[in-house]
């Protein structure tokens, strides 16, 4: 899993599997000092030193994993969001569950290794799931932005719409148009121009809350939806105020082209 990704750097594999041995040395440390892999008969105190092991391979791995990706992104954004820094609960159920199963596969060694078998099967069903996820993902995508496109943001904006209307709030839609695009493209070339477009699309993610759905609808078009805003006049009020905010921070956008 660590050197699997294509094109990846060298050091970003190093740390990465250094971050995976540092979790499972902590996971090994409580369950050292508890005694050894807790036995069936153990009950209740054998699955708190499992569910502490689990805990502790977690916290080591994400405090790893997630300072990097802190460091890395808040240049660019000036900000660290929290949600995006741990990722969806979609991940984190994943990695709940992969590590359970672990802790579950450790168990069963100490019974009879031959119980490894039973525990294939889950294992790459979770693995299966994992991959079928992740080209979900990337084919709602835009490759040049990071955004979602057109197709994948239409079908979020439909659930947040009927979310609204169950709830009673409103919700409003930003169309945003960037001015002068083709002149970037014509004057510095489009790689000039896609790294303007990956611009913008961080200054949107930065500037909308973190449950506004945020696309790209083509070309260098844009779409934004915001929810729940207030069903009166202060709604309308609060997006007049994001869209402006959102047009000043476009305009001192400043690229640098190579």
């Amino acid at each position: 899993r660590v050197w699997r990704p294509a094109k990846s750097q060298l050091y970003r594999n190093i740390y990465t599997a250094a971050a995976v041995v540092l979790a499972a040395q902590a996971a090994h440390a409580v369950v050292s000092t508890s005694g050894g892999v807790p036995r069936w008969s153990a009950g209740a105190v054998g699955l708190a030193v499992l569910a502490l092991a689990v805990v502790s391979y977690a916290l080591v791995n994400n405090i790893l994993v997630i300072t990097v990706i802190a460091l890395q992104d808040m240049p660019a954004t000036g900000r660290g969001r929290l949600r995006h820094l741990l990722g969806k609960v979609d991940d984190i159920a994943l990695e709940t569950a992969t590590l359970s199963l672990g802790a579950l596969t450790a168990v069963s060694v100490t019974l009879n290794p031959w119980l490894v078998l039973l525990v294939l099967v889950p294992l790459v069903v979770l693995h299966r799931a994992d991959m079928a996820r992740q080209l979900e993902q990337r084919a709602a995508m835009d490759g040049k932005t990071g955004l979602l496109n057109a197709a994948a943001w239409h079908d979020k904006a439909e659930r947040a719409l009927r979310r609204a209307q169950r709830q009673g709030v409103a919700a409003g839609v930003l169309i945003l148009d960037l001015d002068h695009f083709k002149s970037v493209n014509d004057t510095y070339g489009h790689l000039a121009g896609d790294a303007v477009l990956a611009a913008v699309a961080a200054t949107l993610r930065a500037e909308v809350r973190e449950g506004d759905v945020v696309g790209r609808f083509g070309g260098e078009e844009f779409v934004v939806l915001l929810r729940d805003l207030d069903l009166t006049s202060a709604g309308r009020r609060q997006m007049a105020t994001i869209a402006e905010r959102i047009r000043s921070r476009v305009a001192e956008l400043a690229v640098a082209v190579h």
